[in-house]
């Protein structure tokens, strides 16, 4: 089932960001970021660079849901909507979610899982941090909280 799911969401993915798009990107001037341990994320958008647009996923009012805390520079724990979730690795980059159990139809956790599972590279500053899934056009864009 897991399998599957990652198919479509490769499949899938263009057209939801697309379909999903509320919002135009706004540049914002950052510093350089020298650490990630300590610091805490939570999933602000999926953005599509290449249309200048950004989906919001549900729920968006969860104040726990979608965020990483990263516990030393390359390792992290956070959640989706309703699992656990675990950034092993930045180099290589390795994510993993805990169980897609409890993912229910009225959110976006295995969605979120999905895109999760797909990272490759990422970069970080102050206050943003981009897990690219696609290329550099396409990331997770969370917010330092």
């Amino acid at each position: 089932m897991v399998i599957f799911l990652k198919h479509i969401y490769i499949i899938l993915l263009p057209a939801i960001i697309v379909a999903g798009c509320n919002k135009t990107i706004e540049k914002e001037n950052d510093e350089e970021l020298t650490s990630l341990k300590g610091t805490k994320w939570k999933l602000e958008c999926i953005v599509d660079d290449e249309t200048k647009t950004l989906n919001v996923i549900e729920p968006k009012d969860c104040e726990k849901c979608y965020t990483l805390i990263f516990d030393t520079d390359s390792t992290a724990d956070g959640y989706s909507a309703a699992n656990i979730v675990h950034l092993i690795n930045l180099d290589p980059f390795r994510i993993q979610c805990a169980t897609y159990i409890a993912e229910c139809d009225c959110n976006d956790g295995n969605f979120y899982c999905g895109l999760l599972l797909l990272a490759k590279s990422y970069e970080a500053n102050s206050n943003k941090l981009k897990l690219f899934f696609a290329d550099k056009n396409h990331y997770l864009l969370f917010k330092r909280i």
